[in-house]
């Protein structure tokens, strides 16, 4: 049973904390899935769930702690996109006579 404080709470408030656990249980679980990456196109459409209310007390770390990890899943996926972009763009100077012909070619990618 979740810790409330010392107070008993009433049925409202154990629903919209029963409500936001499975929230934050859902988006933990799908960042861990996804290998941190946040690939999964339906993240792209999440709205904050309006019938659950505001956040409770308790529940604050823990969705500050999944809002930490989805910002660091964000930055490596920008690192990844940079890293790739860069890497289609040395293909691209490859010219298309020598891409086509099946002979090696090195390309400099340090200087």
């Amino acid at each position: 049973m979740p810790e409330f404080g010392m107070h008993r709470p009433d049925a409202a408030h154990r629903a919209r904390h029963d409500g936001w656990v499975d929230v934050l249980a859902t988006m933990e679980n799908d960042l861990n899935a996804s290998g941190g990456a946040l690939t999964h196109a339906a993240h792209a459409n999440w709205t904050l769930p309006d019938e659950l209310g505001t956040l409770p007390e308790e529940l604050r770390s823990r969705a500050a702690s999944l809002l930490g990890a989805q910002k660091r899943a964000i930055e490596a996926l920008e690192q990844r996109m940079l890293l790739t972009g860069r890497h289609l763009a040395a293909l691209d100077s490859i010219p298309a006579r020598v891409a086509s012909s099946g002979t090696a070619a090195y390309l400099d990618v340090t200087g």
